[in-house]
């Protein structure tokens, strides 16, 4: 895909865990932020609604999770204007 992604600072809040963009530099869209969760639980809306809240105009969003997610998770994933990719276990949503 030729992108080039950063790991961001290690930390418990539940933030960004990864960016990518298409440039070496940085400025080219679209930004990916991807958020990874290493959990059994399913992730819920609260989590969902707190990682696209830190998105912003040409970004695209990308959640990981070992376990899955409720259906209010993957609704709240649908309703927004921004593309939202969910991978969960070994299957994948995509809004």
């Amino acid at each position: 895909m030729r992108y080039h992604a950063k790991k961001t600072q290690d930390s418990q809040d539940h933030g960004i865990d990864v960016v990518a963009h298409p440039d070496s530099l940085g400025f080219e869209e679209p930004y990916i932020k991807v958020q990874v969760k290493r959990q059994q639980s399913k992730v819920g809306s609260p989590d969902m609604r707190a990682f696209m809240g830190t998105l912003g105009n040409g970004e695209r969003d990308l959640f990981v999770s070992t376990g899955s997610y409720t259906s209010e998770a993957q609704d709240t994933a649908r309703n927004v204007e921004q593309r939202v990719t969910l991978i969960g276990g070994m299957s994948s949503l995509t809004s």
